[in-house]
């Protein structure tokens, strides 16, 4: 959104993302370089990130790439996610905008799309697929479907 802000591009398109964090900003005050230290529960991959069905394969691999970042790293990521609010920059973008929401994501909510139409200062489009938060790696073929077709129509426009 902040690049869209400032630079020529077409179009913006979000996939299950924010403009304002959708969790409390106290959570910063946690040890959360102490839980990075160690993968992610399968359950906790599962259920925020890939969906109940996503294959043991997958789940591996998401949890062997967290723990390959080191603790600090995400640490000062989740931080820097908890104070986001980018809502004047979208505000700034004057381009079509496509949000592409998993209608099984359990890390960002409802809440977070309706901000986002909310703090646009043009119209979005919401094209909402069934599936979780890593939507574009666990339906790719639905993903790039809302994308081509949100793409059609803008250029037609």
């Amino acid at each position: 959104m902040m690049l869209a802000a400032r630079h020529p591009v077409a179009a913006l398109i979000l996939c299950n993302s924010f403009a304002v964090h959708p969790y409390p900003r106290s959570l910063a005050a946690l040890p959360l370089a102490l839980f990075a230290r160690f993968p992610p529960p399968a359950a906790i991959v599962r259920h925020y990130i890939v969906g109940p069905r996503a294959s043991d394969i997958l789940v591996s691999q998401i949890r062997a790439a967290v723990n390959s970042v080191p603790a600090d790293v995400l640490a000062f990521r989740a931080r820097s996610a908890l104070g986001v609010d980018v809502t004047t920059q979208l505000a700034q973008c004057n381009l079509p905008i496509l949000y592409v929401r998993g209608t099984e994501d359990n890390l960002v909510r409802e809440k977070s799309v309706q901000q986002i139409i909310d703090s646009a200062t043009v119209p979005v489009s919401v094209a909402s697929l069934a599936g979780p938060h890593l939507l574009l790696k666990t339906a790719p073929r639905e993903s790039w479907r809302a994308i081509n077709e949100f793409i059609a129509r803008s250029l037609a426009a």
